[in-house]
């Protein structure tokens, strides 16, 4: 997945994304492990850590969405959600287009989202170890599975890029509550940030 992007100099340069490139490298990897029975543990012990960070922050998203839920069904605490807003620079008097409900059920909405996408790639992954050493074993027996294996590395990996991406949606949709000028100082800077890190 390539596409271009103006330089410095108004000159179109060609970049690659992170997650393509990784999503081909991890299909010859998982090939390539398949085809040696002693390679087989080492993808085993690769994908469990790779299981075992989804899990962690699978987790640190749950414990914030228990907060915020907390948080939506309390009245008081969404009074004060509401008065968060009242002095923002863009709108002024204070009137937005969502209620705080809104708000705070839309960052709710981005973190069950992601907890969901995380789940989705440990199952992945699980599948995979599981695919990968039964290959590893026999691979000539077994050589109809290869397909198969390119299809859970593609989905792990989509997964996975999405429970992140909606980790990165949970900052900006929870800076609504401070008004619009916070959600969009938040959304420019975290896509700078993106971008810095997700091309090469």
């Amino acid at each position: 997945m390539q596409y271009f992007l103006i330089g410095k100099k108004g000159i179109f340069r060609r970049h690659v994304s992170m997650w393509s490139v990784g999503v081909e490298c991890r299909k010859e990897w998982a090939i390539r492990m398949m085809s040696d029975p002693k390679e087989g543990i080492t993808a085993i012990q690769g994908l469990r850590n790779g299981s075992l960070g989804a899990t962690i922050l699978g987790t640190a998203a749950a414990q914030l969405a228990s907060r915020t839920l907390a948080i939506m069904t309390n009245p008081e605490q969404l009074q004060q959600v509401a008065m968060f807003g009242n002095d923002d620079p863009i709108t002024g008097d204070g009137k937005s287009i969502a209620s705080p409900q809104f708000k705070l059920a839309l960052a709710l909405g981005t973190l069950l989202l992601s907890v969901m996408c995380l789940a989705q790639f440990v199952r992945f992954s699980l599948h995979l170890m599981f695919v990968i050493q039964v290959v590893a074993g026999n691979p000539i027996k077994y050589s109809h599975l290869l397909k198969l294996t390119r299809v859970f590395i593609k989905r792990s990996s989509m997964y996975f890029s999405l429970g992140l991406r909606f980790l990165f949606l949970f900052l900006p949709a929870i800076m609504w509550i401070l008004g619009v000028t916070a959600l969009l100082i938040t959304t420019v800077i975290e896509v700078g940030i993106m971008l810095a890190m997700d091309i090469v």
